[in-house]
């Protein structure tokens, strides 16, 4: 899924990446040749060393701290170019969302792929999604990223090139829903 929205890119960074649970499942794939992993938690960062070190993927599977919150963290000169993935991180700093898009648009990579938790996409006559939405919504998670997108692409600065829902976990609360976009013009 990541790699179909990825184009011919080898390279892929995640933000909050947390220990890489993702970038070790991708590594399997011989296709990637660079896995980065940011996050804000220094344990998570570490462990992800530790277990690249340990299983000889070092040199393909690195870690680095960023907080998305910031716009000065010098982490985000890493963005430029990049492809980016987000993996249910944006649903934790809902107070953030617009900012962090924005500082990502800033950033200027070569595309995003947000997967996330969000009500946006759910079939309100299907009992599975009125639980999800109940859940999504008691957890305070984000429910903004989605409709901030489709502005930022109605306007022009990002064209936003798929709009999923991924129907892919085993409980009622983890259904995530994937857009892919890259930025266009002018991002200040």
């Amino acid at each position: 899924m990541v790699a179909r929205h990825a184009g011919e890119e080898t390279a892929l960074l995640e933000l909050g990446a947390g220990f890489g649970y993702n970038l070790f499942s991708l590594s399997i794939d011989p296709r990637w040749s660079k896995l980065r992993g940011l996050d804000i938690a220094p344990n998570g960062i570490e462990a992800g060393r530790q277990i690249a070190g340990h299983f000889g993927l070092g040199d393909r599977i690195s870690f680095g701290r960023i907080d998305l919150t910031d716009p000065a963290d010098p982490a985000f000169q890493e963005l430029k170019g990049a492809t980016i993935l987000t993996y249910f991180c944006i649903e934790q700093i809902p107070h953030a969302v617009e900012a962090v898009v924005n500082h990502i648009l800033k950033a200027r990579p070569a595309r995003v792929i947000n997967i996330e938790p969000a009500v946006d996409m759910l079939d309100l006559s299907d009992p599975r999604d009125i639980a999800s939405r109940i859940y999504i919504r008691s957890m305070d998670y984000q429910t903004r990223l989605w409709t901030l997108l489709d502005e930022l692409d109605r306007a022009g600065r990002i064209r936003v090139s798929a709009r999923e829902r991924m129907n892919f976990a085993p409980t009622l609360h983890n259904d995530g829903l994937l857009y892919a976009w890259t930025p266009l013009g002018d991002s200040d």
